[in-house]
């Protein structure tokens, strides 16, 4: 993350953010990690959200994505006594001030009023990190233990993410790789041989550690269940209500990720679902030094039992063990 340029766009809101009401928690910084991914970004991946208080609207996979307060603008209607309904938190002096659209010209009848980093970062976790739905648990998360400070804080003195992953954006492709990673930095803190902590900053760290490994795991709970359907979906016969034809664009992300392949369509190779698994398996073991004389009706037994097996579970509703 570019901390000058964060600096830059939100250094000018910090005196004018309000500090004299009850509810100053809402109002001061958050920081999220997200270990999942979605298709259509650029390694190391990322989710894109339409919060404007998460820079350029982006929160990116496995780095600290700050989520500040910052203002909109919005139209007002002032009442006889000159309360203005229609803006919840204004920014008192904004409502003269107009908004200047993209050929320069004031249009009169709008005002700013404040974007809170608390209520966009609810917002946020229920829609991706809701820890009740899995569903909605993409393995989105906040780190709790930055809650409240400076982006010079987070991104200079503390580095989180120099510390997690220091050659970031190049970050580990699947997430068994991740928690890796994260469980690697954890035991050498934890053991006090990473160079450069502080004493006492040691609990921050371990608790972000512990944080992102939830998130880790959320993820990958989310992407196998949603790897699980697919493969189901592609290998029952066509005129099944669950067919799918083929994998799209999340899928592979996904199968990236998790590390569960993609199983082939039928109507592609001309075969059944089962013949194809069977022939990839089969390939598979010879490739991997499997004796020549491989059973065929022992691996298609195999084959067809675990699509059954995957079908039932999609049917009932369930969503499958987590990974360990």
């Amino acid at each position: 993350m570019n901390q000058a340029a964060l600096q830059t766009k939100f250094n000018d809101l910090k005196a004018m953010i309000p500090q004299t009401t009850e509810d100053v928690d809402v109002k001061i910084n958050r920081y999220f990690f997200y270990a999942g991914d979605e298709p259509g970004r650029k390694a190391p991946g990322g989710l894109s959200v339409q919060s404007l208080s998460v820079p350029e609207r982006v929160i990116l996979r496995c780095a600290v994505t700050p989520c500040l307060t910052t203002y909109r603008f919005g139209k007002y209607n002032p009442s006889p006594d000159g309360i203005y309904t229609d803006i919840k938190n204004l920014i008192p002096g904004s409502e003269t001030e107009g908004l200047v659209d993209n050929w320069g010209k004031t249009r009169p009848g709008y005002a700013k009023e404040w974007v809170y980093a608390g209520h966009e970062a609810k917002g946020l976790m229920d829609t991706y990190g809701n820890v009740g739905d899995p569903s909605r648990n993409w393995g989105l998360i906040e780190l709790k233990a930055l809650r409240g400070m400076t982006i010079e804080e987070v991104y200079g003195t503390l580095n989180i993410d120099g510390v997690f992953f220091p050659e970031w954006p190049k970050i580990p492709e699947t997430n068994g790789e991740v928690r890796l990673q994260i469980e690697a930095v954890k035991d050498a803190l934890s053991k006090d041989k990473l160079p450069g902590i502080k004493p006492e900053n040691k609990a921050i760290y371990l608790e972000c550690a512990d944080e992102m490994l939830s998130a880790v795991e959320a993820a990958d709970y989310y992407q196998t269940n949603v790897m699980r359907r697919t493969n189901v979906s592609i290998t029952v016969p066509s005129g099944d209500p669950e067919f799918k034809k083929e994998a799209d664009a999340r899928d592979h992300v996904f199968s990236k990720r998790t590390g569960i392949p993609i199983l082939m369509n039928a109507s592609r190779t001309g075969g059944t679902p089962v013949d194809d698994m069977v022939n990839k398996l089969a390939e598979a073991l010879k490739a991997n030094g499997a004796p020549a004389a491989i059973d065929p009706t022992m691996i298609a037994s195999i084959v067809s039992a675990t699509v059954a097996a995957l079908k039932e579970q999609g049917g009932s509703g369930t969503t499958g063990a987590k990974k360990n």
